[in-house]
């Protein structure tokens, strides 16, 4: 078996010039090692569907239960569930939410992947919004440390701390939320006053 053949992240070594001509010009060329048809393990990627032009901000889950819904009912956003909804007019403002465990990290990576390789038109990437998965002001070393790398692909991020209200179901329409979870949410629904 050939090996480089077998493994789409060999191809990242060659110039786009060379693959290009390796691959043929009507194959696509694989950037930073991505190849659209293979799947990272355990993510799978979000779809694009055809949408209007939105005057708004959607926000896109990453993954399932990376808290969009939720995001999307305080702020007043447009929840775009978990696909991209891309416009043959004006490009659709999307903001990208995932958690911050391995899973929710890996799927906000693969999203900013795609995007950056010119693989999903008709949006406009505004950031992307992490929210805590567990309990706890701070996150394993490993996990911070991928946090990080993630956000700084992105062109803003907002990170949303863990409350357990919005978690089993006892917080109140209007009932307060804790001072830096309301200012990220301000902050979004902020976004779509910009926009127009």
């Amino acid at each position: 078996m050939d090996v480089e053949a077998a493994n789409p992240w060999l191809s990242a070594c060659q110039t786009p010039a060379e693959a290009a001509e390796a691959a043929g010009s009507d194959v696509a060329v694989p950037v930073w090692g991505f190849d659209p048809g293979i799947p990272v393990a355990g993510t799978g990627y979000l779809p694009v569907v055809a949408s209007p032009a939105r005057a708004g901000v959607c926000l896109v889950g990453a993954h399932g239960g990376a808290g969009c819904s939720t995001l999307a009912r305080l702020s007043g956003l447009e929840d775009g569930e978990r696909a991209w909804p891309a416009s043959s007019g004006r490009a659709n403002a999307v903001v990208i939410v995932a958690r911050t465990h391995a899973h929710g990290l890996e799927a906000a990576r693969d999203a900013a992947m795609r995007y950056y390789a010119g693989q999903i038109g008709g949006v406009a990437l505004m950031g992307l919004v992490l929210v805590a998965d567990a309990p706890g002001r701070r996150l394993p070393g490993v996990l911070a440390s991928a946090a990080d790398l993630v956000a700084g692909a992105y062109p803003a991020c907002w990170r949303v701390g863990w409350v357990e209200r919005l978690r089993d179901g006892t917080h109140r329409c209007g009932e307060r939320l804790p001072a830096r979870t309301a200012r990220v949410i301000e902050e979004l629904a902020g976004l779509s006053t910009e926009r127009k």
